[in-house]
Parts: C-alpha cells; sequence; structure tokens
C-alpha cells in the first residue's frame, strides 16, 4: 500500500468548482481525502489505483488550463508524493 498526498492550487477557480466537480470525485473513489489545508492524502492505497486517478485528474486539469484564457480556472500548481507504507494486519 502507498500512502499519497496531493496538493494543488487552481486560480480562478470560482466556488471551486473545478475542484467540486471534477477532483473531488476522482479522488475521494480511491480514499485521497481533502484535509481542509489544500491537501489531499491517503493513509494507505492500492497504487495502481492512485496512478490511474491522479493520471486522469492531471489529464483533465491540463486540458482546462489548456484552454484557459487568464480569468478561467487553470493549474498553478501541482504536487505530488507517494510513500510506501507497511500496515499490520490489524490496521
Amino acid at each position: 500500500m502507498w500512502r499519497v498526498i496531493v496538493r494543488f492550487s487552481l486560480s480562478g477557480d470560482q466556488g471551486s468548482t473545478v475542484r467540486n466537480m471534477v477532483i473531488k470525485p476522482k479522488l475521494e473513489s480511491v480514499g485521497i481525502r481533502n484535509t481542509k489545508t489544500g491537501t489531499w492524502e491517503s493513509r494507505a492505497c492500492e497504487i495502481g489505483l492512485a496512478t490511474r486517478i491522479l493520471t486522469e485528474v492531471i489529464k483533465e486539469v491540463s486540458h482546462i488550463s489548456a484552454n484557459a484564457s487568464s480569468r478561467d480556472p487553470h493549474l498553478n500548481h501541482l504536487w505530488i508524493y507517494l510513500d510506501r507504507v507497511w500496515l499490520r494486519v490489524d490496521d
């Protein structure tokens, strides 16, 4: 299993529309939850699922950003941290 931490900033995302409609459902579908600090984190996630979902998120945000004017939502930054975790049976 892997701990996944994602931090991104979307400039011009009024009302967090892109975040709430595009990104949030995808990340939450694999257990990556918003920590309320702009960071999304999963204690333990399968690497294949995390890779697939993060790839989908990056593609969608890239498409939105590539077609954005300066006032439209666009990616400001994206950080991804993956760390292998070893869980005990009773975790």
